[in-house]
């Protein structure tokens, strides 16, 4: 599974948002940004597997701007992907936005 995932800047803060489900992070640095996201998405993953609840039906797709800007930045061709070591068989492709 590939988490697509928008990053951008917030006053002095990283924030990493999630297109395709409803997970966020923020850090203070680009660098801690990508483990930062990953907690969070495993905070998520884990919640909804605790509660029997399928989180592959549970999917709601981000507001109209932030698929905006993801489009934006994958036709800027300012992503990447990178391995989630905690989370099997997934993959975050990243997107910075301006």
């Amino acid at each position: 599974m590939v988490f697509r995932v928008v990053i951008f800047r917030e006053g002095d803060w990283w924030v990493a948002q999630c297109v395709d489900h409803d997970v966020a992070a923020q850090a203070r640095s680009l660098r801690d940004l990508p483990l930062e996201f990953e907690a969070a998405l495993v905070a998520d993953v884990t919640w909804h597997h605790r509660n029997g609840i399928d989180l592959l039906m549970n999917l709601v797709p981000a507001p109209e701007p932030l698929q905006r800007r993801w489009a934006e930045a994958v036709a800027e061709g300012y992503c990447r992907s990178i391995s989630l070591k905690r989370v099997p068989e997934a993959e975050a492709e990243l997107c910075v936005v301006g």
